[in-house]
């Protein structure tokens, strides 16, 4: 099996709870330890490999494209953009990606800091297989919660909107990165397929997965320990600076 050298970044939304830094640059290019978050993922990235990350922008595309170009050193940035950004969730984002999704590829989510350890622990699992970088889910958290099984696979997604006291060890915060095989890209792009056709575009990656989870196998790649930060709102911002001020990326 062909190593996955192909990653799809998805960038293309407003990023409005961090306002008003994002009035003038997408929320992909607010910096922390004096490198964007796109940057940081592109050069991750590059350093293991990839010849093509494709990112979906849409909102202050043009800033984007400026700072960044077509190339970050040896690979290729391909563009993407959406041109309903404001309209649409994730899942239209990728779905006009989908193309690079069915030779297998890696998706992460535009708004994830991360050293390069947690990108080589996802390339470490077992080729042939999927797998979902997640963290354990404490009761601090929300957004997308996976449930696995003992083997590892994942058997639920849900998205927790309200903060709770009843997580255990058997529930893991999505990391923002999944790394897919053919198999399942091939899958993933049918079931986008068929949500746009009935016109559910404004809803989450996380839910179109969620409700096919039965007709794939996805495995979780625990990242517990790795340092990574999902960014949505200034507080997010702040402890992601404080979290990674000492040490490498």
């Amino acid at each position: 099996m062909e190593k996955i050298k192909t990653a799809i970044i998805l960038a293309a939304g407003l990023g409005t709870r961090l306002n008003p830094t994002t009035n003038a640059i997408p929320k992909c290019l607010v910096e922390i330890k004096g490198v964007s978050i796109l940057e940081n993922a592109l050069a991750n990235l590059e350093r293991n490999g990839f010849t093509e990350t494709v990112v979906v922008v849409g909102y202050l595309k043009n800033e984007i494209q400026k700072k960044l170009g077509y190339r970050f050193g040896k690979m290729k940035i391909t563009y993407i953009e959406n041109r309903v950004y404001d309209k649409t969730n994730n899942m239209y984002s990728m779905w006009l990606a989908r193309k690079y999704l069915e030779k297998g590829a890696i998706w992460m989510d535009g708004d994830i800091f991360f050293e390069e350890k947690v990108l080589k622990r996802i390339l470490g699992f077992n080729e042939a297989l999927s797998c979902w970088a997640v963290d354990n889910f404490t009761e601090e958290m929300d957004g997308a919660m996976l449930t696995a099984d003992r083997n590892g696979m994942v058997t639920n997604i849900e998205i927790v909107q309200l903060k709770s006291k009843r997580y255990r060890n058997v529930f893991f915060k999505s990391a923002g990165i999944l790394k897919m095989n053919a198999e399942l890209g091939l899958l993933f792009s049918e079931w986008l397929n068929n949500d746009v056709a009935r016109g559910n575009i404004n809803i989450y990656c996380d839910i179109v997965l969620a409700n096919h989870i039965g007709e794939a196998k996805i495995y979780i790649c625990n990242i517990e320990g790795l340092k990574w930060y999902e960014i949505d709102t200034h507080n997010d911002l702040e402890r992601a600076r404080r979290v990674f001020k000492n040490g490498k990326r």
